[in-house]
């Protein structure tokens, strides 16, 4: 992985776009790459081919939260709120590298 400046160098193509689950992140990502003729990187739409890359020792966290690995009831119903929101932020910061190996890659390709 690049050091945070040169990784910050090599992502000046990106435009982040943040927030909460249905806040408009999608609706305005479509927006701007439409009107400005972007291409747009979706997160969520990328789950299953992060899924497809786990690395149970480098990934552990995204490795338990695979849909093969547990059932809907151990997903939803059986962690408390502190162990459902500690395995999210945890999946999540495993997934984040993995998106900002596919936006390298993006940038690879231009």
């Amino acid at each position: 992985m690049l050091h945070a400046i040169d990784l910050k160098q090599a992502l000046t193509h990106v435009l982040w776009v943040g927030g909460p689950p249905g806040s408009g992140k999608t609706s305005i990502a479509d927006l701007l790459a439409e009107k400005h003729g972007l291409q747009v990187y979706h997160f969520d739409r990328h789950e299953m081919a992060h899924f497809g890359r786990v690395d149970p020792q480098r990934h552990p966290a995204l490795h338990a939260a695979h849909p093969d690995n547990m059932t809907p009831e151990q997903r939803w119903i059986a962690p408390s709120p502190q162990e459902m929101a500690q395995s999210t932020i945890a999946s999540w910061t495993e997934r984040f590298g993995m998106a900002v190996d596919d936006l390298l890659q993006c940038r690879s390709k231009q």
